[in-house]
């Protein structure tokens, strides 16, 4: 007999999914030893149910197709159970300057940025390239100035050389001309392309001089 899961295989994948995401937010307890007896659980079945198989002329057609649906179920139950002891997938970009390390990845408004300095920010990109960037501070931590510093210079850098910005614009009462940002007045702050990577010494086919025009 082949051991049959007292619920559903939609509801199987819900109950993974579950653990999947406990696991995730950092509860590796009773959550994580559950989850290795789903899987073990799991293996047995189909160890079984591939056994009965082996022998296609004891099973009626009926039952076959049964059994190969069941064996499905468990391929995809068995993966996300997999996919679940993994850790979670690190954000898709990444920078470093001075020591402080800033993340990005796409969300619903744009891009977000986080940094364990304690700055956040939301870059919105229109469709013409221009990247309105919202700076916030977390409110469990202010960051020091010089950390500030390199978290913008590290956004500016994913903002023009990963996510295609064209110019960038904030309004902030932070100085930002030693970052190379343009005063435009009323606390607003802008930034071209062509101006970040004459200041970065871009020449032009990519190349690069070996010392940048500008500290950004």
């Amino acid at each position: 007999m082949v051991p049959w899961l007292p619920f559903s295989h939609q509801e199987a994948r819900v109950r993974v999914a579950e653990r999947s995401w406990t696991l995730q937010e950092g509860d590796a307890g009773a959550e994580a030893a559950s989850l290795e007896e789903t899987l073990a659980r799991l293996e047995a079945e189909l160890q079984a149910l591939e056994g009965r198989l082996l022998d296609p002329w004891r099973l009626s057609v009926r039952e076959r197709r049964r059994l190969e649906a069941r064996r499905r179920e468990l391929f995809d139950e068995l993966s996300l159970c997999y996919d679940a002891r993994l850790p979670p997938a690190l954000p898709p970009y990444y920078a470093l300057e001075q020591g402080v390390e800033v993340t990005a990845e796409p969300a619903a408004e744009g891009f977000v940025f986080h940094s364990e300095s304690g700055v956040q920010a939301v870059l919105r990109l229109d469709p013409t390239g221009i990247g309105h960037l919202a700076l916030q501070t977390t409110a469990d931590r202010m960051p020091l100035t010089w950390a500030l510093e390199a978290a913008i210079r590290a956004i500016t850098r994913l903002s023009f050389e990963r996510l295609g910005a064209l110019a960038l614009q904030l309004q902030t009462v932070i100085d930002l001309s030693a970052l190379g940002f343009v005063d435009g007045g009323e606390g607003w702050w802008v930034l071209s392309r062509a101006r970040y990577e004459r200041l970065q010494g871009f020449l032009p086919g990519g190349e690069k001089r070996k010392k940048p025009l500008h500290p950004l």
